[in-house]
């Protein structure tokens, strides 16, 4: 039984052998495989910590841009406006200056007229005064009152 036992035991041995060089080898296998998988994973940290610093980065230049998009979205209204007082301050200087040329004898109308309304003591209606001043300041059509010549101008021009 020695015999038998002792062979036994070395059939069993060989096959431990053998079954321990193939769990060698898959050992062997499974750190070769958890080293690549290590600098995988530190080729791909690093990728990432790339990644999330160009995005900060653009980020940041968005942010800025954004910034300078609305500051010159300011500008801009800021000049429309300005543009647009200029341009109607130029219109009214305009239509007053083509008024005036059109109009420009209403101011001795209303000279003639005042002296036409002038009491003798030399004082003006007071009604007429404040529709010669509103006919000065507003400077509109002439009135047809003021369509009156000289000749009775000075028949009414109280005499000093």
């Amino acid at each position: 039984m020695t015999g038998v036992a002792v062979g036994a035991e070395r059939e069993q041995i060989i096959r431990w052998m053998e079954e321990g060089r193939n769990i060698l080898e898959i050992i062997v296998k499974l750190l070769n495989d958890a080293d690549q998988l290590k600098m995988a994973a530190d080729a791909t940290q690093k990728e990432n910590e790339r990644l999330r610093y160009e995005c900060d980065q653009l980020r940041r230049e968005v942010n800025e841009l954004h910034a300078d998009h609305e500051r010159s979205k300011k500008e801009r209204a800021e000049i429309a406006q300005w543009f647009s007082s200029v341009m109607s301050e130029a219109a009214s200087r305009l239509l007053i200056e083509r008024h005036r040329r059109r109009h420009g004898h209403i101011q001795g109308r209303l000279r003639i007229r005042a002296r036409l309304v002038r009491r003798p003591r030399g004082r003006m209606a007071s009604g007429t005064a404040r529709r010669v001043r509103a006919l000065r300041a507003s400077c509109r059509a002439p009135h047809p009152a003021d369509h009156t010549d000289n000749r009775s101008a000075s028949r009414h021009e109280p005499r000093g």
